[in-house]
């Protein structure tokens, strides 16, 4: 966040134009001390004889450096909030981080998503560079915290005037699924494929969100912003959202829509991005035009291949089945499932040819009779080691897409590219005496050297393309998963 702005290139941005006295060419500005935690933090100040008196509170002052660039800095001054012809910035003095400020209408708002390191807050994927680029992720209780002094967490109201204000300047659709020009995303950071312009300079970035499973999703698709605004209902509560996002229309045009959540919010423990808006409003900010502006590049991920190798070989004697094993990290992983077959075993749907390819389902009965001497059942903390290695090998892409194979998962659901060689596929499981959920997400073992009384799962389900560690299994008659074997150390 502290280099955002990595690469000047000519997009919309701010001009503003603001008469401040009966001389509007020479504006009263007002320095003050940067990163001053006692005072509130204002956004620029012009003033005179006639006007400051009547002046707003605001939190951030603007004060000129020699390049000509205007920063937002603490001040307790009342004045005017003036931003003139070039883009404000604003520090925050918990960390110093710098964020760009953008006026639309009569409100100051975050040019970025807050990565305020508040606790609990987390980087999508847990991978630290995410929240370099789009911020960390908020529940509700903490996201009304986490602002700075002299910025709060919008309401759904302060949402809506806003986009009440970009309707009226640009004469779009009250309807925004009606859009078809972007003028709230930013230029880069979207996987879609859409020109953006950021007419306005809010740059809203599609970090995804964190669910209440722990998995993440939609990087890359959607801006998920929550709002300080809570439903309460007869029966249910839960804060409001905005999603930002885009789709192909009956038109078959790119379409942007914005939508609250009021009829499905989302849920407590759920995490969002967060954008701060000052305490005061701007007075005298009629004057818009667009001019340049500088703004940040970056890929969203690297394009990750299917692994080819190298791979080693395994011959289990006790059945004489040999087995692709792969070098992970410091890991070495079997590349499917295992097959050898136990009293408390079964194929997918008693069907021996699913046990080709998937490997056998095993009651928990049976678990420590699986792996052959030297492998062994992974541990939470094996899995976990190869989930962080997923992530830091795409560079804070979901650990499904890089550890599933790239087939038999059902159509329309998320399958992988098979970037390290561990061939995932979608095994499904037994419950009772059914099967569920071939081609569609698959459960696997994990205990560690106590005994089933540690047992846990670990999941992977089609979409999102993630991977859960989950909580201890209980003790269901009947219910069997898949297992990986890991070589002993």
């Amino acid at each position: 966040m502290k280099n955002f702005a990595k690469t000047i290139i000519s997009l919309s941005a701010i001009f503003l134009f603001v008469n401040c006295s009966d001389d509007s060419s020479n504006p009263t500005k007002t320095d003050v001390p940067e990163n001053d935690p006692t005072s509130s933090s204002s956004a620029g100040i012009c003033s005179d004889s006639k006007s400051s008196s009547s002046s707003s509170n605001l939190s951030s002052s603007i004060s000129s450096s020699s390049s000509g660039k205007q920063n937002l800095s603490s001040s307790s001054s009342k004045a005017d909030v003036l931003p003139k012809d070039i883009d404000t910035t604003f520090t925050d003095f918990r960390d110093g981080q710098t964020y760009r400020v953008v006026l639309i209408g009569n409100a100051l708002w975050f040019g970025q998503n807050l990565n305020y390191n508040a606790p609990t807050s987390t980087c999508y994927q847990d991978y630290e560079p995410n929240c370099e680029h789009y911020g960390r992720l908020y529940t509700w209780e903490v996201a009304k915290k986490a602002c700075p002094t002299g910025w709060h967490l919008p309401s759904q109201n302060e949402y809506d005037v806003m986009l009440k204000s970009i309707i009226e300047q640009t004469s779009a659709s009250e309807n925004s699924s009606e859009w078809t020009e972007d003028y709230l995303g930013a230029t880069f950071g979207w996987s879609d494929g859409i020109t953006r312009n950021d007419s306005f300079g809010m740059a809203l970035l599609p970090g995804g969100y964190r669910r209440t499973d722990s998995l993440y999703t939609n990087i890359g698709a959607g801006a998920y912003m929550v709002t300080s605004d809570e439903y309460r209902g007869d029966y249910s509560k839960y804060p409001y959202r905005y999603i930002y996002y885009s789709y192909i229309g009956e038109d078959n045009l790119y379409h942007m829509g914005i939508d609250d959540f009021v009829n499905s919010g989302g849920s407590y423990e759920e995490q969002y991005s967060v954008r701060c808006v000052n305490d005061s409003a701007v007075k005298n900010s009629g004057n818009y035009r667009s001019g340049p502006r500088i703004m940040e590049t970056w890929d969203l991920s690297p394009k990750i291949e299917a692994y080819t190798g190298p791979y080693g070989e395994f011959v289990d004697e006790r059945d004489g089945q040999v087995y692709n094993t792969v070098k992970i990290g410091d890991q070495t992983w079997m590349t499917r499932n295992i097959n050898f077959e136990t009293p408390n075993s079964s194929c997918y749907n008693s069907s021996d040819l699913y046990c080709d390819f998937l490997g056998r389902l095993y009651e928990d009965a049976d678990i420590m009779q699986a792996c052959p001497t030297g492998w062994k059942v992974p541990s939470p903390e094996d899995w976990q080691k190869l989930k962080t290695y997923a992530i830091d090998f795409s560079e804070g892409q979901a650990p499904g897409y890089v550890l599933k194979a790239t087939t038999n998962w059902a159509s329309g659901y998320d399958g992988g590219v098979d970037g390290v060689g561990f061939s995932l596929y979608a095994a499904g499981y037994k419950s009772g005496s059914s099967y569920y959920a071939y081609g569609y997400g698959t459960e696997l073992y994990a205990i560690d050297g106590k005994g089933t009384a540690s047992l846990t799962y670990v999941g992977f389900s089609g979409h999102p393309n993630d991977m859960v560690i989950g909580s201890e299994l209980s003790d269901d008659d009947g219910d069997a998963y898949s297992i990986r074997c890991i070589q002993e150390p």
